[in-house]
């Protein structure tokens, strides 16, 4: 369920208020789906790609300038004639590639049938 910050606890801190005031226990029957977690996380890691490229082109730093296509593509479906550079942008040590990563490990916790085994995959 897309929507705001709801804040009401570690549960379900995107749910809105109203969702969580006016349905019995909704932090426990809303479920979240791969395709909406997997936007923000995007949407979050174009962030960090954005602040990041800002602050390297104040130091005329153009690294990063013309990649922000490449950092959408999930690792299984790089197209080969990016690859040289991208994985030269993964080895820069930038924020955005650290993000990336991150991403494309959350993308794992979807192979997970069990709670519990989801549960110990993100805490690692």
């Amino acid at each position: 369920m897309p929507g705001g910050v709801g804040g009401r606890g570690a549960r379900a801190p995107l749910l809105p208020d109203a969702t969580m005031k006016w349905v019995p226990d909704a932090g426990r029957k809303i479920v979240f789906d791969r395709f909406h977690i997997m936007q923000h996380v995007g949407e979050a890691m174009d962030k960090v790609r954005r602040q990041e490229h800002k602050a390297l082109m104040v130091k005329a730093d153009d690294t990063l300038k013309g990649g922000k296509y490449l950092w959408l593509y999930s690792q299984e479906n790089f197209p080969q004639k990016h690859q040289v550079r991208f994985e030269a942008l993964k080895e820069a040590n930038l924020k955005t590639g650290k993000a990336w990563a991150m991403k494309e490990s959350l993308r794992g916790l979807w192979k997970y049938l069990s709670p519990g085994w989801a549960n110990r995959f993100l805490k690692k």
